[in-house]
């Protein structure tokens, strides 16, 4: 499955369309770090998120003094509600940053900016003496005019290229190395640990449900606090998500989503509007996963669903030992989701099935 990148640039107020089909820009390489700042921080500068707080990021260069990587991000959340003289009203919150990050991504400064970059738009790219890059990148859904303020089909986002990273990635304690996905892409996929992460917000009580059998998986999640947008990270792009399964004798199913790519003629993530992202690839590549479904909301308002099937998914041997554990995970942070199951309503040699605790 090779990935086809649509990236649209302006430059100098004229718009440049580049089209790289089957092959891979730096910014998807195996070392890549997506460049932003984390939702706090985004809140203590705009004072408000209604339904989350979106960015957009553009690396400017490397800082002359530390050599950690610079750049500006762009803030913006919408709040709508009923004002004076009946009527929908919607107030629209944004703000500049300049930040600094260090070489792991991680904010080291930043303070609010007046204004937008300058000559910092996709396509741009800079190089420090060692050979470390970062670049700004573009996503455009449906052929929308771009402008900062369009977070709902325009997604600016900067990264950081280490000239000297391994092709190594790691998702929670499980490791892995990059894997060929066709003759002219290479991805990294990933297996779960012997053992469940720590950290992952759980499902509220009841409310996350199980199936196992007859050569499927079907897996529904329901938050138990706050999931916002940026949680998700970025599965157009660089993002791949992990689907580990565990009973108590250990790892029972490990099943893996690449980031972006094309399945059958159709981008295999889109966009869900402001909420989230959607995952759809009827064969199954590589692991059998062929339906994800993530959407940010409040508590009880957050929902996953993961669904697979076919001769690529790694079903296990029924029937499990309860406890059983369902843990769903991101690659661009630490960022996860779970649900434990201590009984079931069928636990047999062919179908297992469940309700969380």
């Amino acid at each position: 499955m090779a990935r086809n990148i649509l990236t649209i640039a302006f430059m100098a107020g004229a718009a440049v369309l580049f089209v790289t089909v089957g092959g891979e820009s730096a910014a998807w390489g195996a070392s890549e770090t997506a460049l932003q700042v984390p939702q706090s921080t985004a809140f203590a500068v705009l004072g408000h998120s209604c339904g989350g707080i979106q960015e957009q990021a553009f690396a400017t260069g490397f800082d002359a003094t530390s050599g950690f990587p610079t750049g500006d991000v762009y803030l913006q959340t919408r709040c709508g509600g009923s004002g004076v003289g009946g009527g929908y009203h919607t107030t629209t919150y944004s703000a500049w940053v300049n930040v600094t990050w260090d070489f792991t991504g991680t904010v080291v400064s930043s303070a609010v900016g007046a204004s937008a970059p300058a000559n910092a738009y996709p396509p741009f790219s800079a190089f420090d003496s060692f050979g470390n890059e970062v670049q700004n990148v573009l996503n455009v859904v449906n052929g929308a005019s771009c402008t900062v303020g369009n977070t709902s089909y325009c997604t600016y986002r900067a990264y950081l290229i280490l000239a000297s990273a391994s092709t190594t990635t790691t998702i929670g304690s499980s490791t892995s190395t990059s894997t060929s996905r066709s003759t002219t892409t290479t991805t990294l996929f990933h297996t779960c640990g012997s053992a469940p992460v720590s950290g992952c917000q759980p499902a509220a009580t009841q409310r996350a449900q199980l199936s196992l059998g007859n050569g499927k998986l079907s897996w529904k999640w329901t938050s138990s606090g706050a999931v916002v947008p940026s949680d998700f990270g970025h599965p157009l792009t660089t993002t791949q998500y992990l689907l580990c399964l565990y009973d108590s004798f250990g790892e029972k199913l490990s099943g893996g989503v690449p980031a972006g790519g094309t399945c059958g003629t159709q981008p295999c993530w889109k966009v869900l509007g402001t909420v989230g992202f959607k995952y759809a690839d009827k064969a199954g590549t590589p692991d059998g996963l062929t339906k994800v479904v993530l959407k940010a909301g409040g508590a009880g308002h957050g929902k996953l669903q993961v669904q697979g099937g076919g001769t690529n998914l790694p079903l296990p041997m029924l029937p499990l030992t309860t406890p059983v554990r369902a843990q769903l995970l991101q690659s661009n942070s630490g960022t996860c989701w779970e649900a434990t199951y201590s009984t079931a309503t069928t636990n047999s040699a062919t179908k297992f099935k469940a309700k969380s605790n």
